[in-house]
């Protein structure tokens, strides 16, 4: 039953048509797929949106209408990248931190450990420092991504209160309910950097985080400080200026980044040592 209703011809059409109501026609391509084991729910780009009718998200609910409004709620934030986000931007944007470069500038320290922070990275940066710039551009792609959902589900919940606001709600709710808690995420040794931008979604998703057994310290002490970052980036109309709070958050937890590069680099060198041991040993050296 579920599936005759989510896969059939009418609701296909009834989705397209929604579509171009939420982007004044613009939108003409809108593919469904059904792919259970991916991670994500729906693609946006210059050309069309997928929809992913069977993501983990949808799929968690156990009724046909929460699944749908999952589904409307998954359209309208594509929609809403399709009507509001500059793809080539931030493009232009991830770029630039590949190759070692700020855009649109660097951002401008507020403390004497952040100059150092700073001095620190551009270090990094002008030597192409080939982990350093891996885990740069990987952790701004995910903090300007969260800031950019964010700010065009706003855009979208203001404009279609309706199935629209529910389905991106839902979702949202959903999404925050299945990020494991803080101490569970320390306890079963999740990286600091994935502790700390999982807390950073959450909050940025609904003002709150999974802290039920009341932690304190460490990556907490960090989000307060992103905070106020945060809550001016998601509703500023100018993506530029969520690029430049991405850069800003990047010199706030810069601390927790250079901890991950540095555990790289020993992984590097203990597999470099490990290589000639194991080319003597297939050789019968």
């Amino acid at each position: 039953m579920k599936e005759e209703i989510l896969e059939s011809a009418f609701y296909k059409e009834m989705l397209l048509s929604v579509a171009g109501e939420l982007t004044g026609g613009t939108l003409k391509k809108v593919k469904l797929v059904k792919l259970p084991e991916s991670g994500w729910a729906g693609r946006c780009n210059e050309r069309r949106v997928l929809l992913n009718i069977e993501n983990r998200i949808t799929a968690s609910f156990p009724s046909v209408p929460l699944k749908s409004d999952s589904i409307t709620g998954i359209l309208g934030h594509e929609c809403g990248h399709w009507n509001f986000t500059d793809f080539r931007l931030r493009k232009k944007y991830l770029e630039g931190l590949k190759k070692g470069e700020w855009y649109l500038h660097p951002p401008k320290p507020e403390t004497s450990s952040e100059a150092e922070h700073l001095e620190e990275i551009n270090g990094y940066l002008k030597q192409k420092h080939e982990a350093a710039l891996a885990l740069l551009m990987e952790t701004a792609s995910f903090i300007q991504n969260i800031l950019e959902d964010v700010y065009v589900e706003q855009k979208m919940c203001e404009r279609y209160p309706g199935s629209i606001r529910r389905g991106i709600k839902q979702n949202r709710t959903r999404n925050v309910e299945r990020i494991p808690s803080l101490k569970v995420q320390m306890e079963n040794g999740y990286k600091p950097v994935a502790v700390l931008l999982n807390l950073m979604a959450q909050y940025s998703l609904t003002g709150t985080i999974n802290n039920w057994e009341e932690m304190t310290g460490g990556p907490l002490e960090l989000l307060e400080l992103t905070k106020p970052v945060i809550d001016a980036a998601v509703t500023a109309e100018d993506a530029e200026i969520r690029m430049g709070a991405t850069n800003r958050i990047l010199l706030m937890i810069w601390k927790v980044l250079l901890e991950e590069i540095s555990e790289t680099e020993k992984e590097q060198e203990k597999q470099q040592k490990e290589e000639p041991q194991n080319q003597l040993e297939e050789d019968g050296g």
